[in-house]
């Protein structure tokens, strides 16, 4: 009888922790599929980052050889003209 008690308990036992042992897979699924999701973040921040970067220091030579043709644009087009008074203050924002 005692056997016979044993094996239920033991049986019971086993049938408790089937549901925690799938529930563990499930999470190590999850965290797996965000590890992914988290790593290919990263990869698309680092390659539109270095973009973003050349981008800004091709704008950045285009805005300083703008700002010094300032004096050229204001003998050919008059220093009334409404493009070269946004150039104006557009300099001035960037500090040239």
């Amino acid at each position: 009888m005692k056997a016979g008690m044993c094996g239920i308990a033991a049986a019971t036992a086993l049938f408790l922790a089937l549901p925690a042992a799938a529930q563990v897979q499930y999470d190590t699924t999850q965290l797996d599929q965000r590890a992914d999701v988290e790593r290919n973040r990263i990869l698309l921040n680092s390659t539109v980052g270095k973009k973003q970067r050349a981008a800004a220091s091709r704008d950045s030579v285009a805005q300083k050889q703008a700002c010094a043709s300032r004096t050229r644009f204001r003998r050919e087009y008059g220093p009334d003209n409404p493009k070269l008074k946004r150039l104006e203050t557009l300099c001035k924002q960037a500090g040239y």
